[in-house]
């Protein structure tokens, strides 16, 4: 499937002016979808073959969740560069700064080559824990018994 093939949803939150702007920008354009807030997040999430996000701990950790093939955009510094390395270095995502890697990066994770996507898959499926809110339940509970 080439890019004008696939099908493109941009979820753009609660940013009305960007909504706005691509709705307008792409109105000619049957395969590109512009949501704006939603709730259902995880559902697009698990239907997509690549999410492209920056590296904002929620939506990684929600795509590590959903064992989403993801691409990180540039971070902004602080916190996000932390992510874009931590997810780039363990194999959890494809991190690339320039629109010309995440576009290769986004070709290379829907074409799965060699088992690229897979291992993507996989690492996440390691690193990802389904117990997390309750570990943290766990954690707390035992230290409100130590004060």
């Amino acid at each position: 499937k080439s890019v004008q093939d696939a099908d493109i949803a941009v979820i753009c939150g609660k940013n009305e002016t960007l909504r706005r702007s691509l709705e307008k920008r792409f109105a000619d354009c049957p395969n590109v979808r512009i949501i704006g807030f939603t709730t259902e997040v995880a559902v697009y999430m698990a239907a997509c073959d690549v999410l492209y996000t920056k590296p904002g701990g929620l939506t990684s950790t929600e795509a590590l969740a959903c064992k989403t093939p993801t691409v990180h955009t540039a971070p902004i510094p602080g916190c996000e560069s932390d992510n874009f390395r931590f997810f780039g270095d363990n194999g959890l995502s494809m991190p690339a700064k320039r629109r010309k890697d995440q576009l290769l990066c986004g070709k290379t994770l829907a074409e799965n080559h060699n088992g690229i996507r897979d291992k993507m898959l996989n690492n996440q499926a390691a690193f990802a824990n389904p117990n997390a809110a309750s570990d943290i339940i766990q954690l707390l509970e035992e230290k409100a018994e130590v004060c």
